[in-house]
């Protein structure tokens, strides 16, 4: 926007329901502002550790945990039901940004070849790929090896 103002949003989720909101500037208090570390498949508990109260400070955590299940898409009288849409929105955005926070080369290791659906899916994937420490350092040294062998 020219004239330096934004609009303002609100986004909410977190345990207490999809009409409490956090209201927020979508561009000027994004939650990228608050996470500048991208999971790069070494650094799991370091990013958890400032993903998940970002999250929290922007009540969006239903959606991570699935907490927050999906409303019906349909009211009982045929009609798009509007917290189905809100839901919907939230959980794309927050699903985006937590791709978004992760390196290219992680992002494709742990979507695979099927997409996640949603946030609370990714965090799951996230979490079973990154979260032990075996598997993160299993994958470290397969790379370690595969670059020595290109050097021999």
């Amino acid at each position: 926007m020219a004239s330096g103002s934004s609009s303002s949003v609100s986004i909410s989720g977190g345990g207490s329901g999809l009409n409490s909101g956090t209201n927020f500037s979508p561009f000027g208090n994004s939650l990228s502002q608050f996470v500048t570390v991208k999971l790069d498949g070494s650094n799991f508990l370091l990013w958890k550790s400032i993903v998940v109260p970002a999250i929290q400070g922007f009540e969006l955590d239903g959606y991570l945990f699935g907490n927050l299940s999906s409303p019906e898409m349909v009211l009982a009288d045929g009609s798009a039901n509007p917290e189905y849409k809100m839901w919907f929105s939230r959980d794309r955005f927050l699903l985006g940004w937590l791709i978004n926070s992760m390196t290219p080369e992680i992002a494709m290791q742990i979507i695979g070849n099927t997409p996640k659906k949603t946030a609370n899916e990714l965090w799951k994937a996230i979490e079973a790929f990154c979260g032990s420490n075996n598997r993160v350092h299993i994958q470290a040294l397969k790379k370690a090896l595969h670059t020595t062998l290109k050097e021999i």
